[in-house]
């Protein structure tokens, strides 16, 4: 029986390379040179490359790449990063469980549509460190976004799959005693939905999240449920002030235990759906962020003008769709930075039908 493999016709490295003199704010040429020595290493199909800036004058930039289980030369493109990295254990059960997913080898990883890698890149960095897994944990995304019928999803399945993960990462004294945890925080409000799972493995410790949107008017009870001490009254007025259109919040939710004080807030705006928000709001949002001292006015301009084109054709004649959201850190109800995610999507792609 035949399988379609997606094949991808630009490499990571050549999107990168297509970027315009738009991108000069949020992507200096020495990070823009960097990231590509980074990315042609790793040899990744990545259908999307993601870059992490900050928005204030820290030209610090991180890669992501959007990988899916079905891409041709994805296999090769893993065994070669496990041999290359065949010294350090935490590679080597990275990109074991990277190739039981593309391989289909474990059905809790065959609910996993698609998932990044990402990589913290310090402009000092001569290695590739070892990738932190965000994993989507909505076995029906793509269904969604095509605006399919979807299948009850069981509530178990992220607890599920982070059993899964922390037993092929081998990490269940470190992350053991954060299941109950989980179980907790997700089942905090009513119409939570859970995004993605991440496992930070550069991070020392290892650390553990959950991308989760929830009900904005149910932001109180799930902070004070998940042991959160943030007022949830001044953290709505904060998000409503910033972004007035969104319904729901996106939370990177780290997960702690009961003993550790909580880790900083992280949430995200302008993710997807009807909370993306128009162009006349986004700029809104930046333009608000700007007048708080935590995004620079040239990266700001540079936002809109990739908001204002979202789809060119590059400087190597590729089509490319471009894209952003943001992540805010708040401290005490109090948003204290702010970085953009752009996805840069190559387009006019098709399948090759492979045995």
């Amino acid at each position: 029986m035949s399988a379609d493999l997606f094949s991808l016709s630009t490499s990571s490295a050549q999107i990168l390379e297509g970027t315009g003199s738009e991108f000069d704010a949020l992507l200096t040429s020495a990070a823009r040179a960097r990231l590509q020595r980074f990315a042609a290493t790793l040899a990744l199909p990545a259908r999307t490359v993601c870059l992490e800036c900050r928005l204030n004058e820290d030209e610090r930039v991180d890669l992501a790449l959007f990988l899916v289980a079905r891409t041709a030369q994805l296999v090769p493109a893993l065994e070669t990063l496990g041999r290359s990295h065949a010294s350090s254990p935490t590679w080597v059960r990275c990109v074991q469980m990277l190739l039981r997913w593309a391989n289909s080898e474990e059905p809790i990883l065959n609910g996993v549509p698609f998932l990044y890698t990402a990589f913290d890149l310090h402009s000092s960095a001569t290695q590739v460190p070892v990738p932190c897994l965000s994993l989507c944990a909505d076995a029906s995304f793509f269904m969604r976004r095509l605006g399919l019928p979807v299948p009850r999803s069981s509530p178990d399945g992220p607890i599920q799959l982070l059993d899964s993960c922390v037993k092929n990462l081998e990490l269940e004294d470190l992350l053991g005693p954060l299941r109950e945890r989980a179980r907790v925080c997700l089942n905090a409000v009513e119409d939570t939905e859970v995004r993605h799972l991440s496992l930070m493995l550069a991070r020392d410790p290892v650390s553990l999240k959950f991308d989760i949107t929830v009900p904005i008017e149910a932001l109180g009870t799930f902070l004070s449920t998940s042991g959160r001490s943030e007022d949830p009254h001044e953290l709505t007025a904060a998000l409503r002030y910033l972004a007035p259109w969104q319904r729901r919040v996106q939370l990177n939710y780290v997960l702690h235990s009961v003993a550790e004080a909580p880790p900083a807030l992280e949430v995200e705006l302008c993710c997807t759906g009807e909370d993306e928000g128009n162009a006349e709001q986004r700029a809104q949002l930046l333009q608000r962020l700007a007048d708080l001292g935590l995004a620079s006015s040239s990266k700001v301009d540079a936002l809109l003008t990739l908001l204002a084109s979202p789809a060119v054709t590059d400087t190597r004649g590729q089509r490319v769709a471009r894209n952003w959201y943001l992540k805010l850190r708040f401290e005490a109800a109090k948003v204290v930075s702010a970085k953009a995610y752009v996805g840069l999507t190559q387009r006019g792609q098709g399948a090759v039908a492979t045995a």
